[in-house]
C-alpha cells in the first residue's frame, strides 16, 4: 500500500552527525525539490517558488523516517547554460554535494515527461557510481509516471512531494540503501553564528572563508543567496543568510528577508558584513539595529579590504567606528573574505564574545558598583538595586524610587561596560519602579 509521508517533527534535532548517511536530491529547476526536501523535513525550511531557480545554494539538514537518522541536501537545479551568470557555481556547488552523497534521489517532473536534460542528468549520475532513486514528482497515483522514466534504468517512484502521496515509500527503499542508523538526540555545544548584510556584501565568500571550502554559491549579482545555509566549523555552526533589502522585489524575496531573521534570533552572535568599498548605508544601521534589538553579540566584519589602499585602512576602520557609534561596543574586523586577510581572526573573536554573552556578574559586584556609580553622578533619585536577572542574553533590573533620565541609564551601562566587560554585547536595562514605603 502507497505510504503518505508527513514529515517527522523530531527531525531538527541534533544528532551525532559523524554517523549519518548524506541524502542528496538533484534535478531540473522547478521540479520541487525544495518541495520533497520540506516535506521529507516536515517544516518549510527551503523557500518554494514556482519560478525556476529559486534554490541556489545546498541546503543541508539532519532527518528522520521510521527511527532512522540521515542527512537530507537540497541542491540548486540544474539548468544548464540557460543562466551563465550561475550556472558555473551552482554546478560545482552540486558535484561537490553528490561525491560527498551516499546515496541520491534524483527528481524528475512526471508532467513535463522525459526531457533532453534530463537524459544528461540521468547520464552524470550513471557515471557517478552512487545509488539513485528516481522520483517522478508531481504523480496524482503509482499509474501516473510516464513509461519513458523506466528507460533510464533507475528505481522509478511515483510521488507528489506536496501532497505526501509515494514519499514514505520512498524514503522506506532510500533506509534499506543507506542502511538504518538510529542516533539519539544529543545535546550541542556548538556556538550558533548568523553571517547578515546587505546584499552583494560578501557573505557567502565570508562563510566559505570559515568554511575553508565553497559551502554557497558566489557571485557578483545580488540575492544569489535566498536560503540559509549553514556549516560546521570548528566548534561553531555558522549560518549565512539572505542579503536584506530595505524594500522587497516580491513575495520571494520578502520570505528570504523573514527567513534571515529567524535565523539572526537562532543565533547567537552575527557577523555582520559591511562592504569596505561603499560608504555605511542606512540598511546598514538598520541590520546593526535589528541585531540589537534582538539582543544578540555583534561582531562587524567590514569586508573586501583588498580594495583599500593599506595607507587607508585606518581611515575607514575610523569612519565605520564613527557611523556605527551606537554599537560603540561591538568590534571591528578588517577582512578580505575572498583574499583570505584577516579572517583568521574571526574565530578566536567569537569564542571571546560568546564568553561575554554568557557572563553572569555576582550580586556583591554590581552592589558595589551602583554604589561608585552614585558617587560619580547623582541620578537624581534613590537606587535600591542592580540585578542581573539573565545571561545569553544578559538582562539586568535597576530598581528605583522613580523613573530615570535616559542619559543616567547610557552612563550606568558605560559603566558596567568598564569594569565587566560585554564585548559586543548589547545590554538591557530594566528600570522598575518601587515608590516609597508607606
Amino acid at each position: 500500500m502507497a505510504s503518505t509521508c508527513r514529515g517527522p517533527r523530531s527531525c531538527l534535532k541534533i544528532y551525532n552527525t559523524m554517523k549519518l548517511p548524506l541524502v542528496a536530491i538533484i534535478g531540473r529547476v522547478n521540479t520541487g525539490k525544495s518541495t520533497l526536501f520540506n516535506r521529507i523535513l516536515g517544516k518549510p525550511l527551503a523557500v518554494t517558488d514556482e519560478r525556476p531557480g529559486v534554490t541556489r545554494d545546498a541546503i543541508k539538514k539532519p532527518a528522520e523516517h521510521d527511527g532512522s537518522g540521515f542527512f537530507i541536501v537540497d541542491t540548486g537545479g540544474f539548468m544548464g547554460e540557460e543562466n551563465p551568470a550561475l550556472w558555473p557555481e551552482v554546478k560545482k556547488r552540486i558535484e561537490s554535494v553528490v561525491r560527498e552523497a551516499d546515496a541520491v534521489i534524483f527528481l524528475v517532473d512526471s508532467k513535463d515527461g522525459l526531457l533532453p536534460l534530463d537524459k544528461e542528468i540521468a547520464s552524470w549520475l550513471r557515471r557517478s557510481g552512487k545509488p539513485v532513486l528516481l522520483a517522478a514528482n508531481k504523480c496524482d497515483s503509482k499509474k501516473s509516471a510516464p513509461q519513458e522514466f523506466y528507460a533510464l534504468g533507475f528505481e522509478v517512484f511515483p510521488i507528489s512531494a506536496l501532497r505526501g502521496h509515494g514519499v514514505g515509500d520512498l524514503l522506506d527503499r532510500l533506509i534499506e540503501i543507506v542502511g538504518r542508523f538510529r542516533p539519539l538526540p544529543q545535546k550541542t555545544d556548538l556556538i550558533r553564528i548568523s553571517i547578515i548584510g546587505k546584499p552583494n556584501v560578501g557573505k557567502s565568500s565570508l562563510l566559505n572563508a570559515l568554511a575553508g571550502k565553497e559551502e554557497a554559491v558566489i557571485s557578483p549579482l545580488p540575492g544569489t543567496t535566498r536560503d540559509p545555509v549553514e556549516a560546521v566549523v570548528g566548534d561553531c555552526l555558522v549560518v549565512d543568510t539572505a542579503g536584506i533589502k530595505r524594500k522587497f522585489a516580491d513575495e520571494l524575496e520578502y520570505y528570504s528577508y523573514l527567513r534571515s531573521l529567524r535565523t539572526l534570533r537562532y543565533g547567537e552572535i552575527c557577523l555582520v558584513v559591511l562592504d569596505a568599498s561603499q560608504e555605511i548605508a542606512r540598511i546598514d544601521k538598520k541590520i546593526v539595529n535589528l541585531a540589537i534589538k534582538e539582543t544578540r553579540g555583534i561582531i562587524l566584519c567590514v569586508n573586501k579590504i583588498d580594495l583599500i589602499p593599506k595607507k587607508k585602512r585606518g581611515d575607514i576602520l575610523n569612519l565605520v567606528k564613527r557611523e556605527m557609534a551606537f554599537a560603540y561596543w561591538a568590534p571591528v574586523l578588517l577582512v578580505s573574505a575572498l583574499a583570505r586577510e584577516g579572517t583568521d581572526e574571526i574565530p578566536g573573536l567569537i569564542k571571546a564574545v560568546h564568553r561575554e554573552f554568557h557572563r553572569q556578574v555576582g550580586q556583591d559586584a554590581l552592589y558595589e558598583l551602583l554604589l561608585e556609580a552614585v558617587r560619580k553622578s547623582s541620578p537624581g533619585t534613590m537606587l535600591l538595586s542592580l540585578k542581573q536577572t539573565r545571561s545569553a542574553p544578559p538582562f539586568f533590573r535597576l530598581t528605583a524610587r522613580s523613573d530615570l533620565r535616559a542619559e543616567y541609564l547610557s552612563f550606568l551601562e558605560r559603566e558596567i561596560r568598564a569594569r565587566f566587560g560585554f564585548t559586543g554585547i548589547p545590554l538591557r536595562i530594566e528600570v522598575c519602579v518601587a515608590g516609597p514605603k508607606r
